[in-house]
């Protein structure tokens, strides 16, 4: 029975990896992009992947840059 379920096991393994690794590295290349200075850059997550609690607030923080940016302009 085991050895019948490892594919299955298998299969929802790797798509809930996608589910944390996906996030995360949008998240790392976002926050890159933000630390060079590009305010425009958001976040965009898949409904139900991890992490949108901190998508949503660096993207909040990420307008506020924006905003305070083009108005020093």
């Amino acid at each position: 029975e085991l050895i019948a379920a490892l594919p299955l096991i298998y299969y929802l393994g790797l798509r809930q990896s996608h589910k944390v690794v996906g996030p995360f590295d949008r998240l790392i290349k976002t926050l890159d992009a933000i630390g060079e200075g590009d305010f425009s850059r958001r976040i965009h997550l898949r409904p139900g992947d991890t992490l949108e609690e901190i998508a949503q607030a660096i993207n909040r923080m990420a307008e506020r840059l924006d905003s305070k940016s083009k108005s020093r302009h």
